[in-house]
């Protein structure tokens, strides 16, 4: 699936990128697409070393640019990121469902909403508890904020619409 990037460079900077490609018969998209792959060590990685290279550069750049701990960061690193978006939808679905419903039949929206929002909030417990010591984690409310616009962004990037 192709993507769409804007990059927020100089007219400079675009220019030597353009020739930088051109030089070595590429296009701009070719060096940007190897680079994300060198990065994610994708289905264009070519083990030739350029990954550690690329790994190397991003965590020198993500210490000095971001180097504040966040909820998102200690799900992604931990690869549960996607099992807590499905427990927030989860969690959202059965909300709405309570609602509607009313006072009707809701005892196993009730359980599902329950256990979704325990598992958000262990796993908000753990990052608290991990959080590097002399920073103050995020506020729980704030973290599952930054979890529904993490969501709603990363839908939107793989083309699924987002909510």
């Amino acid at each position: 699936m192709e993507r769409t990037l804007t990059l927020d460079i100089t007219d400079e900077a675009a220019k030597d990128i353009f020739d930088l490609a051109a030089a070595h018969g590429s296009s701009v998209g070719e060096l940007i697409g190897d680079l994300i792959s060198d990065l994610t060590c994708g289905c264009r990685h070519d083990r030739s070393g350029r990954s550690d290279l690329a790994g190397d550069w991003f965590s020198r750049y993500q210490s000095g640019k971001f180097p504040k701990s966040t909820f998102i960061n200690h799900l992604i690193g931990l690869e549960t990121v996607d099992d807590l978006l499905e427990d927030l939808d989860i969690a959202d679905r059965a909300e709405q469902m309570i609602k509607t419903v009313g006072s009707g039949d809701i005892e196993d929206y009730k359980i599902d909403l329950k256990f979704a929002t325990e598992n958000i909030k262990s796993y908000y417990d753990e990052y608290v508890e991990y959080c590097p010591k002399g920073e103050e984690p995020q506020s729980y409310g704030d973290a599952v904020a930054d979890l529904r616009r993490y969501k709603k962004t990363r839908d939107a990037w793989m083309g699924e619409g987002g909510s």
